[in-house]
This record gives C-alpha cells, structure tokens and sequence, in this order.
C-alpha cells in the first residue's frame, strides 16, 4: 500500500483518527505528534511504513506554508520511531568503506588479476576493480551500474546519465559479486 493510500486509510477510518475533523490551520505540533504515535501504538505501523507517511505530510506542510496556509510545519521537530537494531553499537558493522580500505581492497584485486591463472579470470578481477571504483566515485547503487547502458556515459562532458535500476524483489543477498 503505497504512503499515500495509507494516509487516507488511517484519516478516514471509522470513528476518526488524531486529525478527524481538523482544518490544516488547527493542526499543532502536538496533534501530529500524537499521529505519529498513534500510528505506531494502534495502528502497529512499521517505523519504515511511518516515515513514509512522515514524508508525505512533510511535503504536505511545507506547501501549505509557502502558500501562507499556515506559518509553521506541525511535522517539524517530530519524534519518529526507531528501527530495532543491536543494542551495543561497538559491535555494528559499518556499511561503508574508509578511503584507506577501500583503495587497498581495489588494490588487492587488482593484485588478484595479476596473479590469475588463465586471461578471463584476470578480466574478472579487473571489472571487478573498475566496479569497486566506480560504485565508490559516483555514489552509484549496484542495481545502477548493473542498469547503466553505454550510450548513458558522455566521456566528453564527463558524466552518467542513471535512468534505471536493477530490482529483485527477494533482495540481493544471495548474490555473488565479483569473478565466477
């Protein structure tokens, strides 16, 4: 159910909810917090499902306020729920690379490539480097580079055009990158 549809469920259902029968001018900062609350105590609503709908009102708000609906944005200063995670944050892995790790990761496969056996290995190993540098220099998704199409690169104007992506539903984690 996408955000939108999931606003209009959650303000119309039956017997009203936190905004039932406001204006957008009376709506406070108090009422949207209890919203927000609402839709995690009552509505059990995932955090991810929340800040989506969060988004949605946000732009909502800041439009009516460029029109001088109202003066204020009542989603600013919002307390949002927080996805379960680890509780100790030492032991958490961190999803990103330091510039030093990641050029001695480039650095080792390309190491790799030299030390392959036989020519389409090496290759491998190379595209698998020229990746790495690209994913980190362009802050480009995988499904992106997997999307891109040579016609998007202008080597003249030195730019990628990103116009799609690679989807799988069921995620990427069974995925192997890298040379077979």
């Amino acid at each position: 159910m996408s955000a939108l549809r999931r606003f209009h469920f959650f303000t119309s259902s039956p017997g009203g909810f936190v905004f039932a029968g406001k204006k957008l001018k009376d709506i406070n900062h108090g009422h949207y917090q209890d919203f927000i609350f609402c839709l995690e105590e009552t509505k059990r609503l995932a955090p991810s499902s929340i800040c989506s709908i969060h988004a949605l009102l946000t732009s909502l708000f800041k439009h009516a306020v460029k029109r001088g609906q109202i003066g204020v944005s009542p989603a600013t200063g919002a307390v949002l729920p927080k996805e379960e995670g680890p509780e100790d944050e030492e032991d958490e892995i961190p999803n990103y690379l330091e510039r030093d790790q990641l050029l001695a990761v480039i650095r080792a496969t390309k190491s790799l490539a030299h030390k392959a056996n036989h020519p389409r290995e090496a290759f491998g190993w190379r595209q698998f480097s020229r990746v790495l540098f690209i994913l980190a220099h362009t802050g480009m998704r995988i499904g992106e580079l997997g999307a891109l199409e040579q016609q998007r690169v202008d080597t003249k104007k030195l730019t990628i055009k990103i116009v799609s992506t690679l989807y799988e539903k069921r995620g990427l984690r069974n995925y192997e990158i890298g040379p077979q």
